[in-house]
C-alpha cells in the first residue's frame, strides 16, 4: 500500500482538528488501537481510542500498575472502563466503547496531555476526560454524564481497572503453564 493509499485509509477512522492539535477518532474499531502516552516523565498511561491500554511507574517493564502484556499490541484490553447501567431498563453499556462494544455514537479526541472519550446510547452521553498531572504520578479521570432524555433517568455508574503491580514476565509464564 502506498503512503497516500495508507493515509486515505485512515482518514475513514479519523482525521486532525483545525489547529492541528488534536486527532480526532470517529469510529472505534480502528485497525489497531490508536494510543495516545500521557506522562510526566514519571508516571505514564497508555491510553487507546476506546481507554484500552495500561499504566506504568518509571519502566513498563517492571513497575506497570495495571494489566497489559506485550502480546496485546494488535488488542485493546484490558484498560480503564466506566460503566453506566439503567436501573429501570436493567440495560448496561462502557462509557468508552470497550469492552461491551456499545452501538451508540462515539468520538476520540487524541491531544498533547489528554485523552477525551465520548459516546452517547439510549439518550445519555457520556464524556471521559484522561490526563497525567505534571507533579503528581497518577492518572486523572473527570467522567460526565448528561442525560439528553425528557424524562428523569436512574444511573449506576461504576468504574473498572485491573490491577497488576510489578514485573510482567512472571505472570505471562504463568499463564502458559
Amino acid at each position: 500500500m502506498s503512503g497516500i493509499d495508507s493515509l486515505n485509509s485512515y482518514k475513514k477512522y479519523g482525521y486532525f482538528s483545525d489547529d492541528a492539535t488534536e486527532f480526532i477518532i470517529k469510529r472505534p474499531d480502528t485497525p489497531r488501537p490508536w494510543i495516545n502516552y500521557l506522562s510526566n516523565g514519571r508516571f505514564c498511561s497508555i491510553i487507546s481510542q476506546t481507554a484500552g491500554g495500561y499504566h506504568f511507574y518509571l519502566d513498563p517493564a517492571y513497575n506497570r500498575i495495571t494489566r497489559w502484556e506485550p502480546a496485546n499490541y494488535l488488542k485493546d484490553s484490558p484498560g480503564r472502563y466506566v460503566y453506566i447501567r439503567d436501573n429501570n431498563t436493567k440495560g448496561f453499556w462502557s462509557a468508552g466503547y470497550s469492552p461491551t462494544k456499545n452501538s451508540g455514537k462515539f468520538e476520540c479526541r487524541h491531544g498533547l496531555g489528554y485523552t477525551v472519550v465520548s459516546s452517547e446510547k439510549d439518550s445519555i452521553r457520556s464524556e471521559m476526560t484522561f490526563f497525567v498531572p505534571m507533579d503528581d504520578e497518577l492518572e486523572v479521570w473527570l467522567v460526565d454524564i448528561h442525560n439528553l432524555r425528557r424524562e428523569k433517568a436512574d444511573l449506576t455508574v461504576f468504574n473498572f481497572a485491573e490491577w497488576f503491580i510489578g514485573f510482567w514476565e512472571p505472570e505471562l509464564r504463568l499463564r502458559n503453564l
